[in-house]
């Protein structure tokens, strides 16, 4: 049976002007461990990450947004995610 988890993720974002938006925040994590016939199988875990995002409105259709979160402590990995949006219609 997989550990139960909890996550929290508190972040702010502000807007620099009427194109660019920057966030930043912190996610923590704490894993349970996971039981195989009723025994626990390692231990509890806890994890820390920085969140960190920039945000820029390219034309009035297309967003584009570039976020990383660097693990901070704990086990686990850094992740960089680039995202673009683009609005269809009129």
């Amino acid at each position: 049976r997989p550990g139960h988890s909890v996550t929290l993720t508190p972040s702010v974002g502000f807007a620099v002007n009427d194109k660019v938006t920057l966030s930043s925040g912190l996610q923590w994590r704490l894993q349970q461990p996971d039981q195989v016939n009723g025994q626990n199988q390692g231990l509890r875990r806890t994890s820390t990450s920085l969140e960190l995002g920039l945000g820029y409105a390219w034309s009035k259709r297309d967003t584009v947004s570039l976020s990383a979160r660097p693990q901070v402590s704990g086990d686990g990995e850094s992740t960089v995610v680039l995202n673009w949006i683009h609005r269809f219609g009129k």
